[in-house]
């Protein structure tokens, strides 16, 4: 059997319950509670994740999306995405850029640059770091498996 023709169900996702707000064209917005197992999760206090949560709490997460299906405005969702997506989502937009970072401050510290050079060396290097994010981004393959379903 060939792979390629049949790629493996992803069986972890992550999933999120949102709402639709508009739906049109083949697009659709979707309103999306931030984080509600925040409460819950043991690594609350060390988790950026929940920080952020309770910066936004007051306001849900509009999402936008490519999807055919017929869906109409206030109708509930599930939003999933592979786990594996995710973690890869991740790690291009935080583990990369302070890889890269502590990377080309090491180097320049070996060099024995000046402050200056270091600096804009470093600098240089994280947001070039950034690179790989934006053209994943850009050609949709970050969020490619992303699915919409009726919740269960």
């Amino acid at each position: 059997m060939d792979r390629a023709a049949h790629p493996p169900e992803h069986p972890r996702r992550m999933k999120q319950r949102g709402r639709v707000v508009h739906a049109a064209n083949g697009r659709v917005q979707v309103e999306v509670d931030p984080a509600p197992g925040c409460g819950a999760c043991a690594a609350r206090a060390g988790c950026g994740t929940s920080a952020l949560a309770e910066i936004l709490k007051s306001r849900p997460t509009p999402l936008t999306f490519r999807c055919d299906a017929p869906l109409q405005s206030g109708q509930d969702i599930d939003v999933s995405l592979p786990a594996a997506d995710f973690i890869k989502a991740a790690c291009l937009a935080f583990l990369l850029p302070a890889t890269v970072l502590v990377g080309a401050i090491w180097i320049t510290s070996m060099l024995a640059l000046p402050v200056v050079a270091s600096s804009a060396f470093a600098g240089a290097a994280f947001g070039l770091s950034f690179l790989p994010l934006w053209l994943a981004e850009r050609r949709g393959l970050l969020w490619a498996r992303i699915k919409l379903d009726a919740p269960e």
